[in-house]
């Protein structure tokens, strides 16, 4: 826990099926207890479709926001793929081994989000700059 309040912001990535959607709620309020205003982007990973992803998490949104009075923002839904076991067995990320299908579409469409959605975050509020933000600031001139 300490080497995650230490962090800017906080990556949580869970699957749709419930236990690990409780395991992820269950982080969730561990790191509100202890810093309220740390920023937390949800991951949806191996759902079946865009769709029942976003349902997903909607419903999780609406149980973070009631019970624990914070809005979590969603970085990204990342389908199902047998190209991830493929690239695990090849020892090569799924982006390279097929940058076309599905789920490195969908990775690279995350990648952006989460550059996109925290620099905004720190235009609104003021932040200073971390390291974070200068890696992302990095990044986008790739």
């Amino acid at each position: 826990m300490p080497f995650v309040l230490a962090a800017d912001e906080c990556i949580v990535v869970t699957t749709p099926e419930p236990t690990s959607i409780t395991d992820a709620y269950s982080m969730m309020k561990h790191i509100i207890n202890k810093e309220q205003k740390m920023p937390i982007y949800i991951v949806m990973n191996q759902v079946d479709t865009v769709k029942s992803g976003r349902k997903v998490f909607e419903n999780l949104q609406q149980v973070v926001s009631r019970f624990l009075n914070v809005n979590i923002q969603m970085l990204g839904i990342l389908p199902y793929d047998r190209l991830v076991s493929q690239a695990v067995i090849r020892q090569t990320p799924y982006v390279l081994l097929d940058n076309k299908a599905d789920i490195s579409r969908a990775m690279q469409k995350t990648a952006f989000n989460f550059i996109t959605q925290s620099s905004s975050r720190i235009v609104e509020t003021g932040t200073p700059r971390s390291f974070i933000h200068k890696l992302r600031h990095f990044l986008r001139k790739r």
